[in-house]
């Protein structure tokens, strides 16, 4: 047996080493962490902002409350407004080169596409060559009339001389037949006839003054001919000169291109029943956009001409703005729906005919204060969001930012009129709000009073 006076020995475990470690970590951890705390404002960059404060206005100012709200929002599909340009050859042809793709930006006049020009250059040759002809023959009469008028002119004078002739002979005649001299009657007879012969003479110099002068008219004739079939042969090449550079096909307006309907070695053709036969390209004005809309016939009755919307894309989170323009003239039985076109304000250089658009038509009450006592204004630079939903970044003493909602009512200048939502002497952010977010520590660049 043991004695009860030999103590037990009662073994004891040593302490563990994780927890001596654990504590001085945890201890350098809080330091750490306490310290970045102190110190986060110098580690991240602040943001240099321009501010303005809120001013109050005293004395009479007129405030007008809007309260704008989303009546109801449809989908539609952009188009040009009011309608693309199409593209037409003027000629019919095969088309050789095309210089532009879908999607180009293209300005007034540029080249788009150009159709094969051999057979009109033959035809304006050949038709050329007829003008030419046309033109010597022309020549040729009027030198031919030129001969006929001097021949003409030669005639007159020799009729002169043999009427003097005549004269001189119908004088020895009288003369013969009033002598009483032994004057033999076959001499007599002799001045008679040769009398009678210049006459004659007189009358065949007559006759071919006649010819020559009919001849003459009739060549004048045959010049006022050629003259109208050189003005047709002119008006044929010119024809032709206008089908040679109509085969140059050009930009009509500026903007891009939206379809392009021609391929190198295809007809274009004039005659044909297909629409796009001629078509070359569709252009629109990018700054130009319109949203067709499919608006339910339950809610028509809550659409009007100037309403305004907001339009929002998948392409873009930017909203936006947009006014109707025009309700269409007829409704679509099968679908329900009426068409409403909705003109884009301002659109962005990304939109592109058919693509898909959700359209918010807005409703506006407006409510007019008069004689009021005193309104706080706030810079229209500072205001953010839509008018549905507008807010502002509000710097505290601490130059800390906070986002808040306000309420808007009249517009003085650069000015509007807050009617809810901040106190007079606030300061709140100007330009851009990108780098803000709620608590964010900001250096004021510029305050506006």
């Amino acid at each position: 047996m043991k004695s009860i006076f030999e103590q037990t020995q009662v073994k004891s475990s040593p302490p563990r080493r994780f927890a001596i470690l654990a504590l001085p970590i945890v201890i350098i951890f809080a330091v750490i962490s306490l310290f970045l705390w102190i110190s986060k404002d110098a580690l991240i960059p602040v943001v240099h902002v321009d501010a303005a404060k809120v001013r109050l206005s005293q004395g009479n100012v007129s405030v007008v409350h809007k309260k704008t709200g989303t009546v109801f929002q449809a989908a539609g599909w952009i188009e040009a407004d009011p309608y693309p340009v199409r593209v037409t050859a003027l000629v019919s042809g095969v088309v050789k080169n095309i210089h532009v793709i879908a999607g180009q930006q293209v300005k007034k006049g540029q080249l788009l596409a150009e159709l094969i020009d051999e057979d009109l250059q033959l035809q304006l040759r050949m038709a050329q060559a007829h003008l030419r002809e046309l033109q010597a023959k022309l020549h040729t009469k009027k030198a031919e009339i030129l001969i006929h008028q001097a021949h003409g002119n030669k005639l007159v004078r020799e009729q002169k001389t043999q009427q003097v002739a005549l004269k001189r002979l119908q004088h020895k005649a009288r003369s013969l037949r009033l002598s009483n001299v032994g004057i033999a009657q076959l001499e007599i007879e002799q001045a008679d006839f040769s009398v009678e012969e210049q006459i004659l003479k007189v009358k065949e110099f007559d006759a071919s003054q006649k010819i020559v002068a009919l001849t003459i008219e009739h060549m004048k004739k045959e010049i006022r001919e050629i003259k109208q079939r050189i003005q047709i042969q002119q008006v044929q090449v010119d024809k032709i000169q206008l089908d040679i550079r109509r085969l140059q096909i050009t930009a009509p307006i500026s903007g891009i291109i939206q379809r392009l309907y021609v391929r190198r070695g295809r007809k274009q053709m004039l005659d044909s029943d297909n629409e796009i036969s001629t078509t070359v390209a569709k252009i629109y004005n990018p700054q130009h956009l319109q949203v067709r809309v499919d608006v339910p016939l339950a809610d028509i009755a809550k659409v009007s001409v100037g309403q305004k919307t907001v339009i929002t894309v998948e392409a873009s989170n930017t909203p936006l703005n947009g006014v109707v323009t025009i309700l269409g003239g007829e409704a679509d039985y099968q679908k329900n729906t009426l068409e409403v076109k909705v003109h884009i304000q301002n659109p962005l250089a990304i939109l592109r005919p058919e693509m898909l658009a959700q359209v918010k038509f807005l409703q506006e009450d407006k409510i007019k204060h008069q004689q009021m006592s005193r309104a706080l204004f706030v810079h229209k630079d500072g205001i953010f969001g839509d008018k549905s939903a507008e807010y502002v970044w509000v710097i505290s003493l601490q130059n800390r930012v906070e986002k808040r909602r306000i309420r808007c009512g009249g517009e003085r200048e650069d000015w509007l009129a807050v009617t809810e939502g901040l106190r007079a002497g606030e300061r709140i952010v100007m330009g851009e709000e990108a780098l803000l977010f709620v608590g964010k520590k900001v250096q004021i660049r510029r305050l506006y009073e």
